[in-house]
């Protein structure tokens, strides 16, 4: 059996890797000679568009359906799992593994440890400093959405995140026996706080200063609207788009490091590599920041499976349900049969699906912050989203705790062929009718397969949000 390092970032969109063709031409080399040695995959896309479902869909092979992990409501301490899900980490360990990870958890509460060890430390939203004061040059938005989208790390103290490789690497050395280790890094999600040497790397870079909106959804139209970024200033956005690829280039020297540590002690014949992430982010597409639309930037994620260098350049469509049925065939362990994700390197599939929010009548777009409301009578809807190989749909599905009628499915449906932006919605175009039935039928049967989740487990008010807060869960 071979060792296995899964390299796992929050809100790394592809096109911040130059392997998959950075608009900038901003190089990660690291990844890019990792990729060289990879099988990878264009078309991954996350079972659901927010940390805390795609965390767990990735480590249990199932959809947010089945498990009734919606949105990040299912990280407070009043949500309850209504039974211990399997997870590829325990079935690496039942096959004679050590299992660690190392970084960001942020999942459901769990009654069995889902790694033998995990250490959090460095992938605190905190950066191990006091943000507010120590600090500079801190820029948030002029409008309600208050994350640090750019700031400087303090120059007199080592990037706290770091200390997710510095534990990583020394655990992983000191291993004699197949080993299953997670690099979690929460970059490069915000708060953007950037050592200042990878800002000036991208000096002579001019970045973008412009917003786009177009017409998808209703969906995807008032979600801009609660980020409210309208306001930003042409060098604001430049700014904001700077400090995230900065921060993507910290991510490149990690996995320089991973990569070195395996080269220095002769590991990496008998090691797979894994370079993935939970989602993407919104920097400024359709007036969006952060994640939960199932436009590209959000929805899509890079994916790298390295195993003695076989390269190949995959376009079929696939999802982070797959990463761990695939893992344990490449070594030769039983997939339990609960897991619905397949064998990357046995089967493919014609389609995958996404959900995400829990559709309640106290829902909100940004439920830790408990902001962000559909309307003034009605709480932030749950969504769902089917793709092909060719098009992608997606529609509301519940609304103050009921299915919607047609009227409210606000459906948004793209030809991915036309239309590679995802830009068009040709929701009324005689053209695609028979394509648009088929595939509404598919998703309305998907969304009422769903799991029902109890009111009480995800209201959000301000002593459950601080109550979310102190027990470290804090996205």
């Amino acid at each position: 059996m071979k060792n296995i390092v899964m390299i796992y970032c929050d809100e790394l969109r592809c096109d911040a890797l130059s392997c998959y063709g950075s608009p900038y031409g901003i190089k990660t080399e690291n990844i890019d000679e990792l990729a060289a040695h990879s099988v990878m995959f264009d078309e991954c896309y996350c079972a659901s568009p927010v940390c805390v479902p795609s965390r767990y869909s990735t480590l249990t092979s199932l959809p947010p359906t089945q498990t009734g992990v919606y949105h990040n409501e299912a990280a407070m301490p009043t949500f309850k799992l209504d039974h211990d899900f399997i997870t590829f980490p325990q079935v690496l360990k039942d096959a004679g593994y050590c299992t660690a990870s190392f970084g960001k958890t942020h999942i459901p509460a769990v009654q069995t440890p889902v790694f033998d060890v995990n250490d959090e430390m460095g992938g605190e939203m905190n950066l191990g400093i006091n943000i507010k004061e120590e600090a500079s040059q801190i820029m948030k938005l002029p409008g309600q959405f208050q994350s640090v989208l750019a700031a400087d790390y303090p120059a007199d103290k080592r990037f706290w995140p770091e200390q997710v490789t510095d534990h990583g690497i020394e655990w992983m050395l000191k291993q004699r026996q197949p080993f299953f280790i997670r690099f979690s890094y929460l970059q490069p999600h915000t708060p953007i706080v950037v050592p200042e040497k990878y800002v000036q790397r991208l000096n002579d870079i001019e970045f973008d200063d412009s917003l786009t909106y177009y017409s998808t959804s209703e969906f995807e139209k008032r979600f801009g609207e609660i980020c409210d970024i309208q306001r930003m200033c042409a060098q604001d956005v430049q700014r904001m788009r700077k400090y995230y690829y900065a921060m993507v280039l910290w991510i490149d020297e990690q996995v320089g490091r991973i990569m070195q540590a395996l080269k220095d002690h002769h590991l990496m014949d008998d090691t797979i590599l894994v370079f993935t992430a939970d989602h993407g982010a919104n920097r400024g597409e359709n007036g969006a920041l952060a994640k939960q639309t199932f436009q590209p930037s959000s929805h899509r994620i890079p994916l790298l499976i390295s195993n003695n260098n076989c390269k190949e350049r995959r376009h079929d469509i696939c999802s982070n349900l797959d990463l761990g049925p695939t893992l344990l065939a490449m070594n030769g362990i039983a997939v339990p049969k609960s897991f619905m994700g397949i064998n990357l390197f046995e089967k493919t599939q014609e389609e995958v699906y996404s959900m995400v929010g829990y559709g309640k009548r106290t829902s909100k777009a940004f439920p830790n912050k408990n902001q962000g409301a559909w309307s003034m009578n009605h709480g932030w809807p749950q969504r769902v989203c089917i793709r092909t190989t060719r098009f992608r749909l997606d529609m509301n599905s519940m609304m103050d705790g009921e299915f919607v009628s047609e009227a409210d499915e606000d459906i948004c449906f793209i030809d991915r062929l036309k239309d590679p932006m995802e830009q068009v919605n040709r929701i009324n175009d005689p053209e695609y009718q028979p394509f648009i039935h088929e595939l509404v039928k598919k998703l309305r049967a998907y969304s009422r397969s769903q799991k029902l989740v109890d009111d009480a487990m995800v209201e959000m008010d301000m002593e459950k949000i601080k109550a979310y807060k102190k027990a470290g869960q804090t996205k």
